[in-house]
């Protein structure tokens, strides 16, 4: 089997790291915390006036060099690949003219964590739905592109509010990985 792996907020916590920065970046105001986070698009649950400083943020360089790996992820890597799967990440790089050190920073990530196999199997794209794996594993609760995606979709969840609404069985995360694609195993 193949399966697809996001990075942001599924092998690496985007999101803790961005909240960290924007503490630091707007230490008097009290509105960065993950259960305040309805939108899956990080600046969006934010006042307007804020939101380009945010968005500033993560695309400085640096930003992804040293992301905070998500406990459990290189543990299920390892096992899919002692079981002969092939298993590749999956994201999307920043946009813009200074964004090109999102690709090498996110492969370094990589590199660093789980290792040069998986750092050569970094697919960067701005639509997963031409991705062909049997199995994506990505945060965003809904995966939109030019095509039908043949993959099946399971939504990491980490209790993120913004996938409340989804149900049980399309929510996945390190812990239960096994008992949700038991097939794998």
């Amino acid at each position: 089997m193949t399966l697809g792996f996001d990075l942001d907020d599924t092998c690496f916590d985007w999101v803790g790291k961005l909240m960290q920065e924007c503490k630091k970046e707007f230490p008097d105001l009290d509105f960065f915390h993950r259960d305040k986070q309805t939108e899956w698009d990080f600046s969006s649950n934010y006042p307007e006036e804020y939101r380009s400083r945010i968005n500033a943020i993560w695309h400085r360089p640096g930003f992804y060099k040293d992301l905070p790996l998500i406990p459990g992820a290189v543990e299920i890597y390892k096992n899919l690949i002692e079981l002969n799967h092939h298993v590749m990440f999956v994201s999307t790089p920043n946009r813009g003219p200074n964004a090109g050190h999102s690709y090498k920073e996110k492969y370094e990530c990589l590199l660093d964590n789980f290792g040069s196999d998986a750092a050569h199997s970094l697919t960067l794209t701005y639509d997963k739905t031409h991705i062909l794996c049997d199995y994506l594993v990505d945060d965003k609760p809904q995966i939109k592109g030019k095509k039908t995606p043949v993959f099946e979709h399971f939504v990491f969840d980490r209790n993120y509010p913004y996938n409340a609404h989804l149900p049980e069985e399309r929510k996945i995360n390190w812990e239960n990985f096994k008992t949700k694609i038991p097939n794998l195993f």
